[in-house]
């Protein structure tokens, strides 16, 4: 039969079962707080990471078109420096057939440092001119 102690027995543990599911239901809710905020805070470390990565790659663009402008003036350079040369290589020989006519055997000092000058700058220029500007050669 049931009396009213049974019933109140009953009731009593009706409201500790909801308490015990609201705390369940409210550490739930933190728990899926703190994911939320865990993830907004991911999203904005991504947000920045991929502003930072898009900036590297215009920087490195924009100095790729430097160093291209640049091969190129360098290049136009070494070609100049090289056709000079051809002109005084010239001067060389005149100075030669000069020296060879006064009796001058082999070549007097102007000569050899001309020489050694031209071969020098021949050298760099042909460096300049050989040089493959590319992505791979600046590794």
């Amino acid at each position: 039969m049931i009396n009213k102690h049974n019933i109140n027995k009953v009731l009593n543990k009706l409201p500790k079962d909801k308490v015990e599911l609201e705390k369940v239901e409210l550490a739930l809710i933190d728990d899926m707080q703190s994911a939320i905020s865990e993830i907004q805070k991911d999203a904005e470390n991504l947000a920045k990471a991929e502003r930072e990565q898009f900036d590297a790659v215009v920087n490195i663009r924009k100095a790729i078109k430097v160093a291209q402008k640049v091969d190129q003036t360098s290049v136009e350079l070494a070609k100049k420096a090289g056709a000079r040369g051809d002109k005084y290589a010239k001067l060389i020989g005149k100075a030669r057939k000069a020296a060879e006519a006064l009796g001058i055997k082999g070549d007097i000092k102007e000569v050899k440092q001309l020489f050694k000058e031209l071969d020098n700058l021949d050298q760099r220029a042909e460096k300049i001119i050989d040089f493959n500007f590319n992505i791979e050669s600046v590794r």
